[in-house]
């Protein structure tokens, strides 16, 4: 017959800690737990079944088997020895995830969430294979976010951006804002973190407090007077939706490029490969417009543009274009630079609009679109 920790050997390598504690409990059956005299290791409460006697006698410093007895003692519904015994299984496997992850399961399906949250952050400071179930217990669970922030998360950045970013696949705006003030403030938010937060934030049309977010980030230079952020291309790209976005789509490059300004050193370059007849729509920055009156300036230059068709940008509602919609005029052939506006208004509440760079397909039998543009100094101020 096989002893309680063999059990464990022979599960516990293949990391199947679940099947391995059904299989134990299957395998002890009935029990019931008494104080032996002179056992090992002896604590007030241990087995009196034969098998989990044996097991803690042969290796009473095997936390397995200690988790084990916890488990048997807590199907029974005495919870007191239970304790004990998981507790001492933590005392004897300080460092073990699998043992930490055992005795915080624990914890939380009897009720006691400080001793989980405990475990559950030892876990976290160690591995980050089970971050994904514990934090999906903080939320099955309902742990209040400051009980998690105070008690359930280590002293590490990965911890603390990993449960931030399962957070924002769940979290209401409330809690995802308190786990963000206080990743912030311990130094562990990112800019990936932020730039993720950002992106939520306007998934629920939150414009104020997106920006608000934004701009309280060090290194981030928001003009003061224009809503385009790094309208001169100058600074780095950070990703962030405030700032210039650029992707390639099928017969267009969009690129970031230096020695082609108007102004500084760096430009947008918007390249047509002359291949397809593009309706080409890229939403390349994001602004959060207070009410008032405004005018959106840019600066364009281009060389051998074909087709009728040629380049514009446009402000549009993040949501609804048809709220909000303005745009400059296009830039076709060959060109220096050359100033572009729109000018329009933003009712009361304030708008979220997408700056955008855009070319509508061409009705000619010559549509195919070949070129290069050059984009930059591009402002959005009151007027």
């Amino acid at each position: 017959m096989r002893t309680a920790p063999a059990v464990w050997r022979i599960l516990r390598p293949a990391g199947c800690l679940a099947l391995a504690a059904v299989s134990l409990a299957a395998y002890l059956g009935e029990r019931r737990l008494w104080d032996p005299r002179g056992l090992p290791a002896a604590g007030p409460y241990l087995p009196s079944s034969t098998t989990e006697e044996e097991a803690l006698r042969d290796e009473p410093a095997n936390p397995y088997a200690w988790c084990a007895a916890a488990e048997a003692a807590a199907s029974e519904d005495r919870f007191e020895q239970a304790d004990y015994l998981i507790r001492r299984a933590q005392e004897l496997g300080p460092r073990e995830p699998s043992i930490l992850m055992r005795a915080a399961n624990f914890h939380f399906t009897h009720g006691d969430a400080r001793a989980a949250l405990e475990s559950a952050s030892r876990i976290l400071a160690f591995v980050s294979h089970y971050d994904a179930i514990i934090f999906s217990y903080y939320r099955r669970f309902d742990i209040p976010a400051d009980d998690v922030l105070a008690a359930g998360l280590p002293d590490s950045p990965r911890a603390w951006q990993s449960y931030f970013a399962h957070a924002l696949t769940w979290a209401e705006p409330d809690r995802a804002a308190k786990i963000w003030a206080a990743a912030a403030a311990r130094g562990y938010a990112s800019r990936a973190e932020e730039n993720h937060y950002v992106q939520y934030l306007l998934d629920r049309r939150r414009g104020r407090e997106a920006i608000s977010a934004w701009k309280g980030r060090p290194g981030v230079k928001y003009p003061v007077d224009n809503y385009i952020f790094n309208g001169s291309v100058e600074e780095e790209l950070t990703g962030n939706a405030f700032d210039w976005n650029l992707a390639e789509t099928q017969g267009v490059r969009l690129r970031r490029v230096s020695g082609d300004a108007r102004q500084g050193n760096w430009a947008l370059a918007v390249e047509f490969s002359g291949e397809h007849n593009v309706s080409y729509y890229q939403n390349v920055q994001t602004a959060w417009l207070p009410p008032g009156a405004y005018r959106f300036q840019v600066y364009a230059r281009t060389l051998e543009l074909t087709t009728d068709q040629g380049i514009y940008l446009r402000i549009a509602d993040y949501e609804a274009p048809r709220r909000l919609y303005a745009r400059t005029a296009q830039f076709t052939g060959t060109n220096d630079w050359t100033p572009a506006q729109a000018d329009f208004s933003v009712g009361q509440g304030g708008a979220l609009v997408r700056i955008q760079i855009c070319r509508d397909a061409s009705m000619k039998i010559d549509n195919k679109i070949r070129g290069v543009a050059w984009i930059d100094e591009a402002s959005l101020r009151r007027r």
